[in-house]
């Protein structure tokens, strides 16, 4: 069951009036409020990502995917590096679409920031990759005898 979570009040930091929903600047002052979107320009580099529906979308199906692969049964912290890693996935991503949509490097010939930040967080996706492990693991599955004689205490022979 997910839980909406309840729209915040805000109030003006200058007068405390309260802001109406929707709305960018208070009625009573005029000063802007907290949140606001009225000096934006064209929003490039405040999108963000991981709201958009269709990440978050794949976020949920690759923790699942890499939690299924580690055998279900993963603990709290285990549980918190596939988090980590998922997102810092999606980071790398973000950052690769990037350098191919704007290139390597600058008009003057030099590596663009995104670049040495993308090898920065891909370097980190290695790291967390290694303590999740590399390799597929099963889920654990006792033994039917045993199985069979803790539940009912008959004798395993086998």
């Amino acid at each position: 069951m997910k839980l909406e979570p309840e729209p915040l009040e805000i109030t003006c930091d200058r007068c405390g009036l309260p802001a109406s929903p929707g709305r960018y600047q208070c009625i009573g002052c005029g000063s802007f409020l907290v949140g606001n979107q009225a000096a934006v320009t064209h929003g490039m580099y405040a999108r963000q990502v991981v709201e958009e529906p269709q990440a978050v979308a794949v976020l949920q199906e690759q923790r699942s995917a890499i939690v299924s692969d580690l055998g279900a049964d993963v603990s709290r912290i285990k549980g918190d590096l596939v988090q980590r890693y998922v997102e810092a996935s999606l980071i790398a991503d973000h950052l690769f679409n990037n350098v191919q949509q704007h290139g390597v490097l600058t008009g003057k010939g030099r590596t663009r920031a995104a670049v040495a930040t993308y090898l920065q967080v891909l370097d980190r996706v290695v790291r967390l990759g290694q303590l999740l492990g590399l390799e597929r693991r099963q889920k654990r599955v006792s033994d039917p005898f045993e199985y069979a004689a803790q539940t009912y205490g008959a004798k395993a022979d086998t």
